[in-house]
């Protein structure tokens, strides 16, 4: 799946990728809406910083708020555990800039 459109995510446990050149690593976390409780949802994924975005991503502080302009959902498998994972591949996206309001 290609997502082209903007989506907001929060970034967690961002590093630099020892195994996969140009590549930061790390997980991110979008709201989904509110279930039926009327609690909020979120889904969490594995993201794979590369291309423009590996640059952009060396600022990142954990818990910043970005739009992904570009991205792409896999379904890889991982040969040692010898499991699926779905992951996210970040090509570019714009840090989100929040306005802190005194009350």
């Amino acid at each position: 799946m290609d997502i082209s459109n903007t989506q907001e995510v929060k970034v967690f446990d961002l590093e630099l990728n020892q195994k996969r050149k140009n590549t930061y690593t790390g997980k991110v976390s979008s709201f989904e809406g509110k279930d039926n409780d009327g609690d909020n949802k979120y889904s969490s994924w594995f993201a794979n910083f590369v291309g423009d975005a590996f640059e952009k991503a060396a600022n990142l502080k954990n818990t910043d708020t970005i739009t992904l302009l570009r991205a792409k959902i896999e379904n890889q498998y991982n040969k040692d555990s010898k499991m699926r994972y779905v992951t996210i591949t970040i090509f570019d996206f714009e840090k989100v800039e929040r306005k802190h309001t005194e009350e």
